[in-house]
């Protein structure tokens, strides 16, 4: 994989290696979305990145290949022998989601693969959004007294 997924994993995993699992277990957040660049992305003269704004309600636990036990998503880190594996499961599974079926479904997908058909030619795009997590399912609620990181 090229230069930008080495440097997404480093990103996430000194950010995972500070935040409080207990604190994000307790106010019901999801696993991170967790983006993964793909060769061919890479590759591309083209490169698009398109911005949503939260994973709403990004269950990875659905996943076909799951093997997480847990009932709320973000206890699933426990399930890992070090960060690294973790984060590139998720990236896996971020990149079998783009890949498949499950996106054609979602307006914000169907317009991401059309600007991509229009442009034509040698492009690729990823996709990310502001909010990483969700909670409970929904949109982040501010509250001031969450403190996710150590």
């Amino acid at each position: 994989m090229g230069d930008t997924n080495s440097k997404l994993i480093e990103l996430y995993k000194e950010y995972i290696d500070k935040i409080d699992i207990e604190e994000l277990i307790s106010q019901k957040f999801s696993n991170p979305l967790m983006v993964k660049s793909k060769e061919t992305y890479e590759k591309a003269k083209i490169k698009i990145l398109f911005i949503g704004r939260e994973t709403f309600s990004w269950d990875y636990r659905k996943h076909k290949d799951s093997n997480f036990h847990s009932n709320n998503e973000i206890e699933d880190i426990r399930s890992y022998s070090n960060t690294e594996e973790y984060i590139k499961k998720y990236q896996e599974m971020y990149d079998e989601y783009m890949e498949g079926e499950k996106s054609d479904g979602s307006p914000f997908h169907k317009f991401m693969k059309e600007i991509k058909e229009k442009i034509g030619g040698d492009c690729d795009y990823m996709w990310t959004n502001v909010f990483r997590c969700d909670q409970d399912r929904s949109m982040v609620k501010r509250k001031r007294n969450i403190k996710c990181m150590k």
